[in-house]
């Protein structure tokens, strides 16, 4: 009854139309050139309809080397829609590749439908925002982004190395808050700013047999385990659990004034309370050493580096030589546009360069494998694939082939998850790459060859990064 009733349906519209808005505008302008004489808007009287550059049926519209994109809208009585046309050069005039209903419920009884505003607030031939109103039953909504690439490498809110993940400071899985792991395996290391608590029998850094090869800075050559505190109290609550610290890493616990160390045989248990023998229980196994120390890292600080990270990886390429975007053997360039469940694509990499697919969610559920046309990812020629959506999103994994050691040169950015970010189901094989979400709160029940970045994390009944953490680096310069 409620859903039929007419102001809840234009309300459920008005907010699709926002939330599509709100997903495809962000990445095309964060991903768009920076010279205000790359684009048209509403001010304009030559900006085109759609591909064309005959009409005014645009409302934005930006050229960016051999790739157009424009919002054309439509009107129809009292109502009007928009479509984002991406369109490609054939080598004598713009062609369509691909149109997407962006938003099919505006009020076009008003002055004004959509309007779009390109702002070079300092008269500087940069572009500083982009704007873009929409007429609504209720009022205005405005959707606005900046172009990422003028975020500078060095801002003042972090810094992005060459090694996009080098604040992690080699741990393979880092989080700023809390992590929660239920019957999983950790198989290298995981760093917590927050709490930890677990359920069931878990494994800590089984996989650390060499830890030199990716040593803890600083202090800690073979830590496995560094958390904030432990939550014994949500720990007890899930049941009879127990962590183990694979035999010669160590655990570091920075607030430990909740923890007994006990020795028993040559292992050493973290218990809150008891004598023991009872769980909840850490055992560091023969070898490891516990610290109860002060952090080594920063949390806030590295997170300040990793966010710049993934927004600066989600405008490549542009202003960037040391990125390209992809070539898709069924789509020629540009980001990926599903067209049938169980799609296929075959990638066209370049070496010595980043290359970038881009990916909006609504078609990342059509994709079902990737697979190469010749060069496999590496890591002086990974791959970033930057998936478009938030603040929430459930990502199903495609198949990667070859899988094995190209997960070690594959990235998946979530930059505008700001909310949940719910990893689950896919080919059956889990996510090959490292997933990268350090605005999100991570809920994962597959396997992940690779690390993961995140705000918070809660990982069930699978294993997280066996040996294959991201290796790929990027010549910002």
């Amino acid at each position: 009854v409620f859903r039929s009733e007419s102001g809840i349906v234009s309300t459920v519209a008005e907010s699709h139309d926002i939330q599509q808005a709100v997903n495809y505008f962000h990445l095309d302008v964060q991903s768009g050139p920076h010279s205000p004489d790359a684009y048209k808007s509403s001010r304009d009287t030559d900006r085109g309809s759609g591909c064309s550059d005959a009409g005014d049926d645009n409302v934005f519209r930006y050229d960016d080397g051999d790739r157009r994109l424009a919002y054309r809208i439509a009107i129809a009585g009292g109502l009007a829609s928009l479509d984002r046309v991406e369109c490609a050069w054939d080598g004598t005039a713009w062609t369509e590749r691909s149109v997407v209903n962006i938003a099919d419920a505006l009020d076009a009884t008003g002055p004004t439908v959509v309007e779009a505003d390109v702002i070079d607030a300092n008269g500087d031939d940069e572009v500083d925002r982009v704007e873009m109103v929409f007429a609504q039953r209720h009022g205005d909504e405005v959707v606005a982004a900046t172009p990422r690439a003028e975020v500078g490498v060095a801002a003042s809110r972090g810094e992005c190395a060459d090694d996009p993940l080098e604040a992690t400071q080699n741990f393979m899985t880092f989080v700023e808050g809390d992590v929660h792991v239920d019957g999983s395996q950790v198989k290298q290391s995981l760093a917590v700013g927050g709490s930890f608590s677990f359920e069931g029998n878990v494994s800590v850094g089984q996989n650390m047999n060499q830890p030199s090869e990716y040593p803890v800075t600083p202090g800690y050559t073979n830590a496995s385990l560094l958390v904030g505190r432990v939550d014994w109290t949500t720990t007890a609550a899930d049941g009879n659990g127990s962590a183990t610290l694979h035999g010669g890493t160590d655990g570091v616990f920075v607030d430990a004034s909740n923890t007994d160390r006990t020795a028993q045989g040559q292992n050493v248990r973290v218990f809150e309370l008891g004598d023991g023998n009872e769980k909840p229980v850490i055992k560091v196994q023969n070898g490891g050493v516990v610290h109860q120390d002060v952090s080594p890292i920063s949390f806030p600080d590295a997170f300040a580096d990793l966010r710049l990270c993934s927004d600066l990886m989600a405008a490549l390429p542009a202003g960037c030589s040391c990125a390209r975007m992809v070539s898709l053997t069924n789509v020629n360039g540009g980001p990926y546009e599903g067209t049938a469940a169980n799609d296929s694509v075959k990638l066209v990499l370049q070496p010595g360069v980043a290359n970038v697919l881009n990916v909006p969610i609504a078609n990342m559920d059509q994709l079902h494998d990737i697979k190469w046309s010749s060069l496999f990812p590496l890591p002086s020629a990974p791959l970033i694939i930057n998936v478009a959506g938030g603040p929430d999103l459930t990502f199903t994994p495609p198949q990667v082939q070859g899988a094995g050691r190209t997960a070690e040169a594959i990235v998946w950015n979530f930059p505008n998850v700001t909310g949940t970010l719910t990893i689950t189901g896919g080919g059956g094989d889990g996510v090959w790459g490292t997933v990268f979400a350090p605005y999100a709160d991570v809920v994962a029940d597959v396997k992940v060859e690779g690390g993961v970045v995140a705000e918070n994390l809660v990982f069930s009944g699978s294993s997280i990064n066996p040996s294959r953490s991201f290796d790929g680096t990027i010549d910002w310069d």
